[in-house]
């Protein structure tokens, strides 16, 4: 189901557990409906339901539970349950891994929270931000472009594009979307640029890829950005691949 169909599959489901509640499976797919539409508190409320009823339910479930611990920020939920998650046979290796990185970044994320920094941000202004979800700037050598991405619609059919906005006479210019072949109906986020400003490395879920999200690399000639190319598999891999940095000399490739 699309993203659509998935909103409007939490009428029936609900009704269903409201009329048995030790319906497991409906439990089960109606906390996925709910992290499909990004209602976190209420898909993590489901599948504990579905759980607490048959612990060796399906597997997925605890990764999906881990996914809503995640975006609760309750990072202790996200590393019992994919522990849990990884004690179940027949795990497929590329899901191991994913769940063994996911347990490391809750981790990390554990201790991070713990020692807070000062952070007091100024807004940019209305020709970069609007009411739509504007993220993963990056201000190129001579600070006076702005590429990042924004989001348009909700849930998993929004979709992301690539915005430029120049600075000019102290102000932000209205962004503009830069287009194919950069952008994609996928996902497209995580710029980063060479110094000369003719190289851009930034990751996509678009189709042809090695995993969720891999890294690709686009040129610019003429003004121009040219069909993005996937790095290949030195560098993606079956996990999530992205937040490329590339160095100023274009030579060294940072990422996650």
């Amino acid at each position: 189901m699309n993203a659509g169909e998935n909103a409007k599959a939490i009428a029936p489901l609900e009704q269903a557990v409201a009329e048995d509640e030790i319906f497991i499976d409906a439990w089960l797919l109606l906390g996925e409906v709910y992290n499909d539409q990004e209602q976190w508190e209420k898909g993590k409320t489901a599948f504990e339901k579905g759980i607490a009823l048959k612990e060796d339910c399906r597997s997925s479930a605890y990764y999906f539970l881990a996914q809503s611990y995640w975006n609760l920020d309750d990072y202790d939920g996200v590393i019992a349950t994919l522990t849990k998650y990884l004690t179940f046979p027949g795990i497929p290796d590329d899901w191991a891994m994913k769940s063994k990185l996911f347990i490391a970044d809750a981790k990390f994320a554990k201790e991070a929270v713990k020692h807070p920094v000062p952070f007091n941000p100024i807004a940019v202004g209305s020709g970069v931000n609007t009411d739509r979800l504007e993220m993963f700037p990056y201000l190129t050598a001579d600070e006076k472009t702005i590429l990042f991405m924004r989001r348009d619609g909700e849930g998993k059919s929004a979709n992301e594009d690539f915005y430029e906005s120049h600075y000019v006479d102290s102000t932000w210019t209205v962004a503009k979307n830069l287009g194919s072949p950069l952008n994609s109906d996928y996902q497209d986020g995580a710029i980063s640029v060479t110094e000369q400003g003719t190289e851009m490395y930034f990751a996509s879920s678009r189709m042809g890829g090695y995993g969720n999200v891999d890294i690709y690399y686009s040129q610019k000639k003429n003004g121009a950005w040219q069909t993005p190319i996937n790095l290949g598999k030195r560098i993606n891999t079956p996990a999530w691949d992205s937040q490329p940095t590339i160095s100023a000399d274009g030579k060294t490739l940072y990422f996650a």
